[in-house]
């Protein structure tokens, strides 16, 4: 029987406290949504003003309606494929997320070792590693020795020794050290060693919950999008004075 461990009791209370190891998942935009959102791009924007003129001049006899189709064929299929891989994207990112959320892990619960879903883990779980493990929640090493590979957390290649903190440690929220020998982060890989954790901090309260959500959350385009963004800007200006100048002429 092992000295780690919480009991029945104190898991309920530890879930009514601190909840459980989910991650919060974001909202899900429809297709729908996205397409309308796609619609607002300036390119679409100038072709769409092309688009009207075309028709306009068509209605009056002195256009080419195969132009008029040409352009809405190219609006069309534009935002529909451009929607169509935002969404796949993010269909494929959610299965993940769904995946991962079925990975087991063993703990010691009343005394005996378990197998549970990774989700169930609470503050306060004695989490039993092994070689290969991914660890599942911040936590302290209890028992043994790990090395572990933390590459998804700090991009550093270099494998991290992790010892059993002494009785008076205390875990300090405001700073992130991957560094600290006694320090347990989830996302981390068992590289080496078998060992017993306490876990501390769970689910969006652990680091890789917080990175999780500020990504989430962060809308930042990419460096490409902005360029492409500017040359758009730039694009519609000079297509919005031709057309204004066309117009006096």
């Amino acid at each position: 029987m092992s000295k780690y461990g919480l009991s029945k009791e104190q898991i309920e209370e530890s879930r009514r406290k601190y909840g459980d190891n989910t991650l919060t998942q974001p909202p899900r935009e429809t297709f729908w949504s996205k397409l309308l959102g796609n619609f607002q791009d300036p390119i679409i924007r100038i072709l769409i003003v092309a688009l009207l003129v075309n028709a306009f001049f068509v209605y009056l006899g002195h256009g080419d309606w195969i132009e008029t189709i040409g352009i809405f064929l190219a609006i069309i299929l534009a935002t529909f494929v451009s929607t169509w891989s935002e969404y796949s994207n993010e269909n494929a990112f959610q299965k993940l997320q769904e995946e991962a959320s079925r990975i087991r892990c063993k703990v010691w619960r009343d005394g005996e070792p378990l197998e549970i879903a990774i989700d169930d883990v609470v503050v306060g779980d004695a989490i039993i590693l092994e070689a290969g493990d991914k660890i599942p929640a911040d936590g302290i090493l209890l028992d043994g020795t790990l090395k572990l590979d933390q590459a998804a957390l700090n991009g550093e290649s270099e494998e991290a020794e992790k010892t059993v903190a002494p009785a008076e440690f205390q875990w300090d929220d405001g700073k992130i050290d991957f560094l600290d020998k006694h320090k347990l982060f989830r996302g981390s890989v068992v590289v080496e060693g078998t060992a017993v954790m306490q876990a501390v901090k769970i689910g969006d309260n652990s680091v890789y919950g917080q990175l999780t959500q500020e990504l989430k959350d962060d809308e930042r385009d990419s460096p490409l999008k902005l360029k492409l963004k500017g040359l758009a800007e730039q694009i519609s200006k000079f297509g919005y004075a031709g057309g204004v100048l066309i117009a006096v002429a």
